[in-house]
């Protein structure tokens, strides 16, 4: 039984809980590129996690050991599993790690008389295709926090008319308030403790969006939500300067002048004309 022991206090990540951990177990399935599979056994709390992809080696527990850009990939910096069992040890779930030809299993040690992970691997009689990690004492399921289980739909950008989440990349942020709809944005995570990003990112992200759309009745929900021509102006202007693009705002900017005529006035349609 071979060990790898990090020096690093389970107080570590104090804001972190559940779904964190689960985020960044999830994300790095996702990453693996081939099929992942989530689900959550309510009688027995375990949650389980699955990919298909190529699975992990042990030197790529050692922190600073990834291969991820964040531009190609969900996660960006390949630390969060480490952190991620790290939680999940506090919090007093059982973790067991099948990854190719090896079994991993968390327990607890000390250094200084402070608890800290220690990770035992072994060879597996029953090597399996990519990874299995199954988590016991999980207080809910939250497979529904991820948009998609297929990566290929995590990066596409789309607005959502079910509820008013925003996903990056196809995993759960937080609530929009006041929003019309969600949206799923391909953006960097500028926080990769808490998975968010700056307003501004994000209202750049969503006037992009805008710009390309071809969706009409996204389009018609939109300009039935401009109360006034100011709050027309207001809201062009904003949508123009927070991308910076002034000649050709819309690439589909005829359906947007066919739209705004059954409810804006002409002086507003020539904005958009002349823009």
């Amino acid at each position: 039984m071979e060990h790898i022991k990090y020096p690093i206090s389970m107080n570590y990540r104090k804001e972190w809980g559940e779904w964190e951990a689960i985020r960044e177990i999830g994300q790095n399935a996702l990453d693996s590129g081939c099929k992942v599979e989530m689900y959550y056994n309510k009688e027995t709390k375990t949650f389980t996690i699955r990919d298909y992809g190529e699975g992990f080696k042990p030197k790529h527990l050692l922190i600073g050991e990834s291969e991820k850009d964040g531009v190609e990939t969900i996660g960006k910096f390949g630390e969060g599993l480490k952190f991620a069992l790290l939680v999940l040890m506090r919090n007093k779930s059982t973790v067991f790690i099948e990854s190719r030809d090896r079994n991993y299993f968390l327990k607890e040690a000390k250094i200084f008389d402070i608890p800290i992970m220690d990770i035992e691997y072994q060879y597996s009689a029953s090597p399996i295709q990519g990874t299995k990690i199954t988590i016991h004492n999980i207080s809910k399921d939250y497979s529904n926090y991820f948009l998609s289980l297929d990566r290929e739909e995590c990066f596409k950008e789309r607005h959502i008319e079910e509820n008013y989440n925003l996903y990056i990349k196809g995993i759960f942020v937080k609530t929009l308030e006041n929003a019309l709809f969600g949206y799923n944005l391909v953006v960097e995570r500028e926080n990769p403790l808490s998975g968010d990003v700056p307003e501004s990112t994000i209202l750049n992200a969503v006037a992009r969006y805008i710009k390309g759309v071809q969706d009409k009745k996204y389009m018609e929900r939109l300009i039935a939500n401009l109360e006034t021509r100011e709050t027309g102006e207001e809201w062009l202007e904003n949508s123009c300067n927070s991308y910076n693009f002034y000649e050709g705002c819309f690439d589909f900017k005829d359906a947007w002048i066919e739209l705004t005529a059954k409810s804006l006035d002409e002086e507003w349609i020539k904005n958009i004309r002349d823009l």
